[in-house]
């Protein structure tokens, strides 16, 4: 299992953003996934304890935002 050293969110405001990332931070990457695609327009990064590497890092979008790239 990786810990989660940090996190970082982009939202529509930053007060969203920073109320977010509490709760993906307790959450972690995989259960974070499922509420991600309740958020349209919410993307996440997950900087984690890696096994090989200092760290690594998981990027998670809204369905919303692949569809626009």
């Amino acid at each position: 299992m990786q810990a989660v050293l940090s996190i970082a969110v982009l939202a529509s405001s930053g007060t969203a953003g920073d109320a977010l990332d509490d709760a993906f931070f307790v959450l972690g990457p995989e259960r974070s996934r499922a509420y991600l695609k309740q958020l349209p327009g919410t993307e996440t990064m997950f900087f984690l304890s890696g096994a090989t590497r200092p760290w690594t890092m998981v990027r998670l979008r809204s369905r919303w935002l692949e569809r626009l790239q």
